[in-house]
């Protein structure tokens, strides 16, 4: 698991007196859900998980805004006691299976202030363009997760003293980078590039050495998930 900023963004969110719940957007395998792991983990409270793909039956009362019903069965489901007032993260996971539960954040807002709510999915803006239903305006915090960024990775693959070099740098002394630091940073842009920034395609250029082939294996396999997750979202609207 690598260190995100996002980390350290939940945890901010986390912790303000008063928090809407977050929607956190971005593609698969970009470590939405890792990061929210990761935060519970640093605050040292529970993650309550619900993953939205595997229990299609609570549809129904998502969309008609049950809050106590939903926060019961969330409890059946996951064996904790689960109250608003509770200092846990209720992590509603792959929302794009049930769209409703986008539009029942505006009541976990206005009628559980206190329970702190994260809701995450991919494709989510083009479900709930196929389902139209009502969007929480104001009532959410959002938030966009992409892959890592560069420092992000140089950081993962422990390159911390290129990381801190290029910190020094900016456009006054640009001209007096080393060119064998130059090189370097070079073939770090390279290997980034290769990977794409996603975390477990930089995993696998640990583990094998940034072997071209075995990335390459992996990506191909990925896009292959993201031309079906297209397939099934889209509806009616052309991709």
């Amino acid at each position: 698991m690598f260190n995100r900023q996002a980390v350290t963004d939940i945890i901010h969110w986390y912790q303000q007196p008063q928090r809407k719940p977050l929607v956190i957007r971005g593609a698969r395998q970009v470590g939405k859900t890792t990061a929210v792991r990761m935060a519970g983990k640093q605050l040292g409270v529970p993650v309550i998980e619900i993953n939205l793909e595997r229990h299609p039956e609570l549809d129904p009362l998502f969309r008609r805004y049950q809050l106590d019903d939903l926060l019961f069965n969330f409890s059946l489901i996951t064996g904790e006691a689960i109250t608003p007032d509770k200092p846990l993260i209720l992590f509603l996971d792959e929302a794009q299976a049930t769209p409703a539960a986008y539009s029942c954040l505006r009541y976990f807002w206005e009628d559980m202030p206190q329970l702190a709510v994260i809701l995450t999915g991919s494709l989510l803006d083009q479900v709930l363009n196929n389902y139209q239903l009502p969007s929480p305006v104001g009532r959410i915090e959002p938030y966009y997760m992409g892959a890592l960024r560069f420092d992000e990775f140089l950081q993962a693959i422990g390159a911390e003293k290129e990381s801190r070099a290029l910190d020094m740098l900016n456009a006054r002394n640009m001209h007096l980078i080393p060119d064998s630091l130059h090189e370097k940073l070079l073939g770090l842009v390279r290997r980034y590039t290769l990977t794409g920034g996603m975390p477990h395609c930089i995993q696998l250029g640990l583990d094998t050495h940034f072997n071209h082939a075995d990335i390459l294996k992996y990506q191909t396999a990925l896009l292959q998930t993201y031309r079906d997750d297209f397939a099934k979202y889209r509806g009616s609207n052309p991709l």
